[in-house]
């Protein structure tokens, strides 16, 4: 897989891409090969003339996260030296580099994440909500309590923010603050679940990942509430909320599950769009122990990209991962549903053997 990606075939951004999302998911079983992983995509991530765009730095905060997930947090400074605050991206890599190394060195996580927060307010202006929302959830995980709920109020006052964004803000401060305050952090919950967007299938699955770890029975609350208002019902449903319906329904009935799933990727196999897609369909079949059927789902993805995003989350999942053994930018969980849908099969569904290293 490597060799593929670093060919000379693949575009620069997507083998640095592909590498990072390879990196990341050797990190727990194999840290020797998922270092020079993270050096050759920051090496082909260079871009070749031309200025340094917004999603490049992005790409670069990305891998700084990767870099202190590896155990290697001073290299993953380095780096973060590098990024510019374009639209935000030096706060971004601040707050992501903070979550990962939250519960392995809690004084650089604050610093961070106090880092994160400043250059969240420069000149006493709000930066992008994204990286302001991810600056908050770190400063909760490095239990800077009062500042997270400083900035949170800051950022749920900002004029344009939309309905679903002031949801996930309030989601992602629980995430973080739980560990240290966990009445707020239920508090914060169940506005959101209250929220006019609350009830969506994608939101709730996310609420479930950040509850589930710490409040059983509200975790139980939100599954029941999901069954009753979708289960598998033959309704009008976008193709991510199917997915994550089927690792629910599979808590309780299997087949119904697996059928469901079939139907889903038969509607609507070739217009779905993005890898990361049809990635979350084949951690559904992994969680329903089919493997077979997960590596040909992520095969079926045209690109090499989209080819490795796939089986790494498949990995992750059959690695037994837990889905809060490293804090995440839940932000992203809104564009990826991939990295949501394996957090919750790992979450509702881990595998009953263990984790399968080798086949990982």
């Amino acid at each position: 897989m490597e060799a593929l990606l670093t060919g000379a075939d693949c575009p620069r951004w997507a083998g640095a891409e592909a590498l990072a999302v390879l990196s990341d998911h050797f990190v727990a079983g194999d840290p020797k090969r998922s270092l020079p992983l993270l050096h050759e995509a920051e090496h082909w991530h260079q871009p070749v003339g031309g200025p340094v765009s917004y999603t490049q730095h992005e790409r670069l905060a990305t891998f700084s996260g990767a870099l202190a997930t590896a155990g290697r947090p001073d290299e993953a400074e380095r780096l973060l030296a590098a990024i510019s605050d374009v639209e935000g991206a030096r706060a971004w890599g601040c707050a992501v580099v903070s979550l990962a190394a939250a519960r392995v060195d809690p004084d650089r996580a604050q610093r961070l994440a106090e880092e994160a927060a400043d250059l969240s307010f420069a000149n006493f202006v709000l930066g992008p909500p994204d990286a302001v929302t991810t600056a908050v959830q770190a400063l909760g995980c490095a239990g800077a309590r009062d500042r997270a709920v400083e900035l949170f109020e800051r950022l749920l006052s900002r004029r344009g923010l939309t309905m679903v964004e002031c949801d996930h803000v309030r989601t992602a401060t629980a995430a973080g603050l739980w560990p240290h305050d966990p009445d707020l952090a239920g508090r914060l919950v169940g506005e959101a679940l209250l929220g006019r967007y609350g009830g969506s299938v994608s939101r709730r699955a996310q609420h479930l990942v950040v509850v589930g770890p710490h409040d059983s029975e509200l975790a139980t609350s939100i599954k029941q509430v999901l069954h009753r208002q979708y289960g598998c019902a033959d309704v009008a449903l976008e193709y991510d909320d199917r997915v994550l319906l089927s690792l629910l329904t599979a808590t309780v009935d299997p087949a119904a599950a697996r059928r469901f799933i079939d139907a889903s990727v038969s509607l609507y196999e070739g217009r779905v769009g993005p890898g990361s897609r049809t990635a979350s369909a084949a951690v559904v079949y992994a969680a329903l122990g089919d493997y077979e059927a997960a590596q040909t789902i992520a095969r079926r993805k045209a690109d090499e990209e989209g080819r490795s995003e796939m089986f790494a989350h498949v990995a992750a999942y059959v690695a037994c991962i837990p889905s809060d053994s490293t804090d995440v930018p839940l932000i992203k969980d809104l564009r990826n549903v991939a990295s949501l849908s394996r957090r919750l099969a790992s979450l509702l569904l881990p595998p009953l053997s263990g984790a399968d290293l080798p086949r990982a």
